[in-house]
């Protein structure tokens, strides 16, 4: 028993001075790894996972001297980790109204009312969303009605996949007006709002009715 014992004892001896030899350090427990012995791939990973966005075009209104008309105005938005963000993102950026850079930079306002907001999420079907306001949305009224229908078709056609828009109120259908005024259900598009075009042509800073992107 003896010689079994040492023999035992011998061996554990031998790979404690091994490990040592080989810099293995002996910590009593765990070690946080900092940010300079993280892995390559981990800080990418943080890095992809802290924010993306995606620019996209909000459209608002500008006076031009004569008259209220509609103006494309670029915006960043997140995309939650997506390639492009989701038309309620797009949505609530619009209804959140424009920032005090949009006013500067082209005089930018809304005819959107307040606490306009969605009662329920987009949907997209046949390239066709249907965007579903809640009762805010019919606090405007007369020409402020086509346009605050204009800020919302123009800026979700804009939108990748999307070619027409309808709307409801609270789940129930809406007649929505066009730029001339007439109230529909059909699909509608950026280009049934042409009357109400933003021309640009008294201010350099001025976006335009249709995509800020050439």
């Amino acid at each position: 028993m003896t010689r079994t014992r040492s023999a035992a004892l011998a061996v554990l001896v031998g790979l404690a001075v091994a490990a040592s030899a080989c810099g293995i350090p002996a910590d009593d427990g765990p070690r946080a790894i900092t940010d300079d012995g993280a892995p390559d791939d981990l800080e990418t990973e943080i890095e992809v996972d802290g924010g993306q966005a995606a620019m996209v075009d909000l459209y608002f209104t500008r006076f031009d001297g004569e008259r209220d008309t509609l103006v494309a105005v670029p915006r960043e938005v997140p995309t939650a980790g997506s390639s492009v963000p989701a038309p309620a993102t797009v949505l609530d950026a619009l209804f959140a109204g424009a920032t005090p850079a949009d006013t500067t930079d082209f005089g930018a306002a809304t005819k959107i009312p307040d606490a306009t907001a969605l009662a329920s999420q987009p949907e997209l079907a046949g390239r066709v969303l249907t965007i579903d306001l809640n009762d805010a949305s019919s606090r405007v009224q007369n020409e402020g009605a086509l346009l605050a229908f204009g800020q919302m078709v123009c800026t979700a056609e804009a939108l990748s996949g999307v070619d027409g828009v309808r709307f409801t109120r609270e789940g129930e259908r809406l007649d929505a007006p066009n730029g001339e005024g007439e109230a529909t259900t059909r699909p509608l598009t950026c280009a049934d709002y042409e009357a109400l075009a933003d021309s640009g042509e008294d201010d350099a800073g001025a976006g335009s009715p249709t995509s800020t992107e050439d």
